[in-house]
C-alpha cells in the first residue's frame, strides 16, 4: 500500500503532484473492492496490517472528508472541524495529521 496507507492517521495528500484528500476514500474503497485474497498489507511507514485495517482506514478517511465538508458547508473553520472530530472512535488511530488532511479538504473544496 505504500503511502496510500502509511499509518493510522491522516494522510499526506500531495496536491502539488495531483493528490486529493477528497478522492482518498473512494480510491481506498476501490482498493478494498478490487483486491482479493490478501492476508498481509504492507503500509508505507507502519508494521504489517490486514485488509480489515485498510477497510477501517477507508471508513476513517470517509469520516474525515465528510466532517470537513460538513464543517465547511456550515461556515466553520478547519479548527472547528478538527475540534469536533472524534478520533477516539478509531481505536489505535492518532490525530497528528488529521488537521492537515482536513485543511487539504477545505482547500480542495474552495476551488
Amino acid at each position: 500500500m505504500g503511502d496510500m496507507f502509511a499509518w493510522k492517521d491522516g494522510p499526506l495528500c500531495d496536491r502539488n503532484n495531483g493528490g486529493s484528500c477528497v478522492a482518498y476514500p473512494r480510491t481506498l474503497a476501490n482498493v478494498v473492492a478490487g483486491v482479493k485474497n490478501i492476508d498481509t498489507v504492507i503500509p508505507g511507514h507502519s508494521p504489517m496490517m490486514t485488509m480489515q485495517d485498510v477497510q477501517g482506514y477507508q471508513r476513517f478517511m470517509a469520516d474525515v472528508v465528510a466532517a470537513s465538508q460538513a464543517a465547511m458547508g456550515a461556515g466553520k473553520t478547519v479548527d472547528d472541524a478538527f475540534a469536533a472530530f472524534d478520533i477516539a472512535k478509531y481505536q489505535g488511530y492518532k490525530n497528528e495529521r488529521v488537521k492537515a488532511a482536513m485543511q487539504t479538504v477545505f482547500d480542495e473544496m474552495k476551488k
